[in-house]
C-alpha cells in the first residue's frame, strides 16, 4: 500500500513548501484521504494517478485533474512528486499525459494550476507545457499564488 508515501507527499515540509492544505498527520488520516479520493473518482469529480516507474510499483508522486466546472468542461491540475525525483523530467511527463487525456479523451475545454509566485520549478513545468499565467486573476484563497491556464485550442 501507498499509504507511507502518501503520508510523506502530505506532510513533508520540502514537498508543501509552497502549498497551503491540512497536513495529513498519520496512517488513519491518510486511509480517509485515500477513501476520499476514491470516492470522489467514482462520483465523476476528480481523476487521479499515481505516479512510479514502469519497473517498480512504489508511488513516487501523484497528478490530477480536480475542482471541475459544474458543466464537467474546465478543470484543476493538481501534482507532487517526491524530493528525490524532481528536476528529472518525471512530472513534465506526467503532466503531458494528463493533458493529452483531458483534451483529448475527455473533451476539456480548459484547464487552470495555481501555484505559488516563488515556485520556479512549479512556474516552469506550467511553461513548458503550454500553459500561458494568468495576470489579472487571483487566487482569493491564497494571495501568494499566481493562476495559469491551457485552452483546448492552445494546446499542441
Amino acid at each position: 500500500m501507498d499509504i507511507p508515501n502518501i503520508l510523506f507527499l502530505r506532510s513533508d515540509p520540502g514537498v508543501n513548501k509552497y502549498i497551503r492544505r491540512q497536513k495529513l498527520k498519520n496512517p488513519e488520516e491518510v486511509r480517509d484521504f485515500i477513501s476520499k479520493i476514491n470516492n470522489d473518482i467514482r462520483g465523476g469529480r476528480c481523476f487521479y494517478w499515481a505516479i512510479s516507474f514502469i519497473d517498480s510499483p512504489k508511488l513516487i508522486g501523484v497528478v490530477c485533474l480536480w475542482n471541475f466546472t459544474e458543466d464537467h468542461l474546465d478543470a484543476e491540475l493538481g501534482y507532487e512528486l517526491m524530493p528525490a525525483f524532481q528536476n528529472q523530467g518525471i512530472m513534465g511527463e506526467a503532466v503531458s499525459s494528463v493533458l493529452h487525456f483531458a483534451f483529448e479523451q475527455i473533451a476539456l475545454e480548459k484547464i487552470e494550476a495555481f501555484t505559488d509566485r516563488k515556485n520556479k520549478n512549479s512556474i516552469r513545468l506550467l511553461k513548458n507545457n503550454g500553459f500561458r499565467q494568468l495576470p489579472k486573476r487571483t487566487d482569493p484563497d491564497n494571495a501568494s499564488n499566481i493562476i495559469f491556464s491551457l485552452g483546448r485550442n492552445e494546446f499542441k
